[in-house]
């Protein structure tokens, strides 16, 4: 199981704070040598708690920093349902592997 943020949609400016993270939009995706499953989906964060001091600057958030939010937002028992349906739709011979994209020039 592979976790990933794929966007993150921010406010300019917060309590003098620039860029701060409102939304993050996720892909969790498993796959084998012949099936690929994935799971999109997105959680909005509470902007209220930020403050100066715990503060991650937009251009310093990791993906590890990124989906440890995620993770705490969902709470473990979704993570572990989410990572449970994604293994369940790759078991389930479900077509062979596809992927998503969009031209760079877009």
């Amino acid at each position: 199981i592979k976790w990933k943020i794929i966007n993150l949609e921010y406010l300019e400016e917060k309590d003098d704070l620039k860029k701060v993270v409102t939304k993050l939009f996720y892909v969790v995706e498993a796959e084998n040598t012949l099936y690929s499953a994935s799971d999109y989906g997105w959680v909005s964060l509470d902007t209220e708690e930020v403050d100066a001091e715990s503060f991650v600057s937009f251009d310093r958030i990791s993906q590890e920093t990124a989906i440890g939010w995620l993770h705490h937002k969902l709470g473990a028992n979704t993570v572990k349902e989410i990572e449970d349906g994604v293994l369940r739709n790759l078991h389930s011979n479900r077509p062979a592997k596809t992927k998503h994209a969009v031209p760079l020039r877009w």
